[in-house]
């Protein structure tokens, strides 16, 4: 690891910790996003499915619960409703009958390319102050990052951050 160090003990503030900043980020992105562009009352969560499952059709439970950092049980509720409201169904794997998977309607595909037009206008407006090359830098930083974190929380690393 590098003497570099960005943090010290001496020099360590919440207005430049990467934890709080990516966090209040978040929750702003959620905030702003579930006040502006979302429609028949869905949140953050839910949206996010249908999303996943639009990208990445027919995911298991586990899987998408794994891709929100969602436990299965809340997820499994989320789901429900969704299924409720007529955006995905559940079925049965065919080579495995114990397996569940999740897909989209064909009104929550509807729903999801309807709501992605009001989100990414969203975004691009947020974005707007940054040039392409920021942009692209951020999302790259930020996917480096969660695959750093990914690697740290796997059970059993012997990955230290010291």
């Amino acid at each position: 690891m590098s003497d570099n160090k960005p943090y010290t003990v001496e020099t360590y503030s919440v207005d430049r910790s990467i934890g709080y900043l990516v966090r209040r980020a978040s929750t702003l992105i959620t905030e702003i996003i579930e006040r502006t562009s979302l429609e028949q009352g869905l949140n953050f969560t839910q949206w996010m499915a249908l999303k996943h499952l639009d990208n990445d059709p027919n995911l298991t439970l586990t899987e998408l619960a794994r891709r929100l950092n969602h436990d299965q049980g809340s997820l499994s509720r989320t789901v429900e409703q969704l299924d409720q409201q007529g955006f995905l169904a559940r079925r049965r794997c065919g080579s495995d009958r114990r397996q569940i998977r999740l897909e989209l309607t064909p009104e929550g595909r509807a729903f999801v390319v309807a709501q992605t037009h009001h989100v990414v206008a969203l975004l691009n407006g947020i974005l707007e102050p940054f040039s392409p090359e920021e942009i692209e830098s951020l999302i790259s930083n930020l996917n480096k990052l969660v695959h750093r974190l990914e690697d740290f929380s796997k059970p059993g690393s012997t990955k230290s951050p010291d």
